[in-house]
C-alpha cells in the first residue's frame, strides 16, 4: 500500500477532450473545496512528456476519478488510463453522464459510481471528495511564478523555468489563482500579447463556477479598447454569453510589447492603469469576488509577473 504522504494528487481526472469544459469546471469546484487535482493538459499533442507526465500523475494520484459521457465510453485513453487505475490498484471512481455501467468496460463497471448529471449530483460528488482531502492553507497573496504547481490550469500552459515567463494560447484556456479573493484586493502584472491583429485576451476576475457553469468578468484587451465583460451570465458558452458593462476607453494592445498593469478592485469600483498612463475606472453593480488569472482566447498571453494581494 503507497504511503498517503507521497501522493501528489487527491484526484486524477480522466476524461476526454470533447468533455474538457465539463471537466475543467468540475476541476475548479473540487478545487475550491480543497482537493488537488491533476487535469490533464487540453488540445495538446501526444509528445513523449505529455506521456510522461500523465505516466507520472497517475502513479502520484489517491483516487483515479472518472468522467464517463456518451463520448468518451469508448475512449482509448479513457479505458487506457482505467487499465492503469486498475493493475496499480488505485480507487476507481466512475461519474456517469448519460451512460450506464453496462455500456462501459468491466474494470470500470466493478467499482461503485454515481451520476453527475445535475448540479445536486455534481455537488454530492464535491463533497463526498471534500473531506477526505487536505483542505487548503487560506493565503492572502499569490505570485504566479512562486506558486505555478498550485495554480488552476484549464488548457496548455507553459512556464520557463529560467526567465519565468507564463505562455498560453487558446479560447477555453486559464489560468487561475489557487485561491478566491474578494474586494478589496489588487493585481499587479506585466503582460504581452502575441498576435498582431488578433484581441480579446485579458484578464479574469470574479471566476466562479456556480451550478458548475464558468460564471466571471473579463477585463478585455481589443484591438482598439480596453473594457469590462460578464461572461457566462446567462449560463451559456464563453464564446455568445457575454455582455459589456460600460463602453472602456481606446486603447491599442501591441503585440510584443510588455505593458504594466496596476488594477485595484473594490467593493464597487474597479480602477486600471496601464503603464501609468492610460486609466480606465468603472463602477460595479456586484463584488468581483474569485478567482483571478489570465484569459488568452484569440491571442497568445505572455507574462513573467503577476501579483494578486487581499487588501
Amino acid at each position: 500500500m503507497e504511503n498517503e504522504k507521497e501522493y501528489n494528487y487527491d484526484v486524477f481526472i480522466s476524461y476526454t477532450n470533447e468533455d474538457g469544459s465539463f471537466a475543467a469546471n468540475l476541476a475548479s469546484a473540487l478545487d475550491s473545496a480543497g482537493v488537488n487535482c491533476f487535469l490533464a493538459e487540453k488540445d495538446i499533442s501526444l509528445s513523449k512528456d505529455w506521456l510522461d507526465t500523465i505516466h507520472g500523475a497517475i502513479l502520484s494520484s489517491r483516487r483515479i476519478l472518472f468522467i464517463l459521457t456518451p463520448r468518451s465510453k469508448d475512449s482509448l485513453w479513457v479505458n487506457a488510463e482505467a487499465g492503469a487505475a486498475w493493475i496499480l490498484n488505485k480507487e476507481m471512481i466512475p461519474a456517469f453522464m448519460s451512460v450506464e455501467p453496462k455500456d462501459l468496460i468491466d474494470i470500470i463497471r466493478m467499482s461503485h459510481g454515481c451520476r453527475i448529471e445535475t448540479p445536486e449530483q455534481v455537488q454530492a460528488l464535491v463533497d463526498k471528495l471534500a473531506p477526505k482531502s487536505q483542505k487548503r492553507v487560506q493565503v492572502d497573496s499569490e505570485h504566479f511564478t512562486d506558486n505555478w504547481k498550485d495554480l488552476l490550469k484549464i488548457g496548455a500552459w507553459e512556464i520557463d523555468e529560467n526567465s519565468k515567463l507564463i505562455s498560453g494560447e487558446g479560447m477555453y484556456n486559464y489560468l487561475l489563482s489557487q485561491q478566491e479573493y474578494k474586494p478589496p484586493y489588487t493585481i499587479n502584472t506585466t503582460i504581452r500579447f502575441g498576435k498582431k491583429g488578433s484581441g480579446n485576451s485579458g484578464l479574469v476576475l470574479g471566476w466562479s463556477a456556480p451550478n458548475n457553469i464558468r460564471r466571471y468578468y473579463h477585463l478585455l484587451f481589443s484591438t482598439r479598447r480596453v473594457l469590462l465583460e460578464l461572461i457566462g451570465n446567462d449560463g451559456g458558452d464563453e464564446f455568445g454569453d457575454y455582455k459589456h458593462v460600460d463602453a472602456g476607453v481606446d486603447f491599442i494592445a501591441e503585440a510584443g510589447r510588455s505593458y504594466s498593469l496596476s488594477i485595484s478592485v473594490e467593493p464597487d469600483k474597479l480602477k486600471v492603469i496601464i503603464d501609468d498612463e492610460t486609466e480606465y475606472t468603472v463602477n460595479l453593480t456586484e463584488s468581483l469576488s474569485g478567482r483571478v488569472g489570465l484569459r488568452p482566447w484569440r491571442s497568445v498571453v505572455k507574462c513573467n509577473h503577476f501579483y494578486v494581494q487581499q487588501k
